[in-house]
């Protein structure tokens, strides 16, 4: 199937953009294309089945920053009682989160972040200064607040949703959770016996689990110095546990989201992309 070239989608920031290849029936709009990657439901846990087609729609509803209120909320710095500019990115951010939500004045009482953890198969070749066993040793740290992040996520009063992509050593059961929120409602089901928390539920749920959540796909990806790292199938199932993450977000009724992952090897990662 022919491709065309990529297409690029904005992020609500503004600085950062998406690059997106899809096959030439996507492009002219023939049905068929949905059927281009189909992510089968037993393959997520039963949580999200999503394909190539259903992804880039969901992408492209990302807005751009509301433009009035980013106006807005500059010249509302500007007249503050202290010299322009002087909070630095401060005044960047404020700005930022005016234009995301469409207040000039936004309360951040409920702030969570999301860490995505996975071993790279490429650690084998040598390129990684810390073991493999340090990712799992790590998310299991987050959960108990032992890291850097942990610390400063107790201390600031931050949730973090620790998610198992597809680490490579075991980690105990009791130490995961399958459902990433916990149900307030006093329906005498615990959250993760909850088979599938039902519409009329969703505005029950006030917290996120402070367990690991399983969402693991395979021990770790492939040596890409060898082969892909990954198939195009399993890029498409970890962007749909990542949209499903920022849906739990959302419901739970969060302010403010930050996102970060944990992996050993990452970074041979990050320079394949920049080349």
């Amino acid at each position: 199937m022919a491709s065309l070239p990529p297409i690029y989608v904005k992020s609500p920031d503004l600085s950062l953009t998406k690059q997106i290849r899809v096959s030439e029936s996507r492009a002219t709009g023939d049905h068929p294309a949905k059927q281009e990657i189909q992510i089968k439901s037993n393959d997520t846990k039963g949580k999200i089945a999503m394909n190539e087609m259903e992804l880039l729609e969901r992408i492209s509803q990302i807005k751009d920053l509301k433009a009035e209120t980013v106006e807005a909320a500059k010249e509302r710095q500007a007249i503050l009682a202290k010299p322009p500019g002087s909070l630095g990115k401060l005044e960047d951010i404020s700005i930022q989160v005016a234009g995301i939500t469409g207040k000039v004045k936004n309360n951040i009482k409920k702030k969570a972040i999301i860490i995505m953890c996975a071993d790279n198969g490429v650690v084998e070749e040598g390129v990684a200064s810390a073991p493999q066993s340090v990712t799992a040793s790590q998310t299991i740290n987050f959960t108990r607040r032992l890291t850097g992040v942990g610390s400063l996520a107790k201390h600031f009063e931050v949730d973090l949703l620790v998610v198992d992509m597809g680490i490579k050593e075991p980690i105990p059961k009791e130490l995961y959770a399958e459902n990433p929120s916990i149900c307030t409602k006093n329906c005498g089901l615990k959250s993760d016996d909850c088979p599938r928390m039902q519409p009329g539920c969703e505005i029950s749920i006030r917290q996120i689990t402070d367990k690991i959540v399983d969402r693991r796909i395979r021990p770790g990806t492939n040596n890409l110095a060898k082969e892909p790292a990954m198939t195009r199938e399993k890029t498409i199932q970890c962007l749909s546990t990542g949209l499903e993450m920022a849906k739990v977000i959302k419901k739970g009724s969060y302010n403010i989201l930050g996102i970060g992952e944990m992996g050993i090897g990452k970074r041979a990662h990050h320079v394949v992309f920049a080349l």
